[in-house]
């Protein structure tokens, strides 16, 4: 008895701990987003007007210690007042200053 309530205590802690890690992975997905978003709005024509579709873990590659690439597509007008959609993909690269640094931004016209 005393050593099945020691195995549930250790398996309680590993689901915490679990469930701990992946909270943290998640908001640094956000975080991730949130930073490739934004250098991407820096090279629209018409920033307030962009909308993006889903961006999170399905859309980030880890593609070595500390560099990221995340891509989708972004809708927005350009400088006439028509809407494009353009596929965008951000590198990013981690720094404790800054959180995260754009290094390249891609945006292609999406047909």
């Amino acid at each position: 008895e005393e050593r099945a309530k020691i195995i549930e205590e250790m398996s309680q802690s590993k689901i915490e701990e679990s469930n701990d890690r992946i909270q943290r992975e998640n908001k640094d997905f956000e975080k991730i987003c949130e930073y490739a978003q934004g250098a991407v709005l820096y090279r629209l024509k018409s920033p307030g007007t962009a909308r993006f579709s889903g961006c999170g873990k399905g859309t980030i590659k880890n593609i070595r210690i500390g560099v990221y690439k995340v891509g989708g597509l972004v809708s927005a007008e350009n400088g006439f007042g028509g809407t494009l959609t353009n596929y965008w993909e951000v590198e990013l690269k981690k720094d404790l200053i800054h959180g995260y640094l754009a290094v390249d931004v891609y945006l292609t016209e999406h047909y």
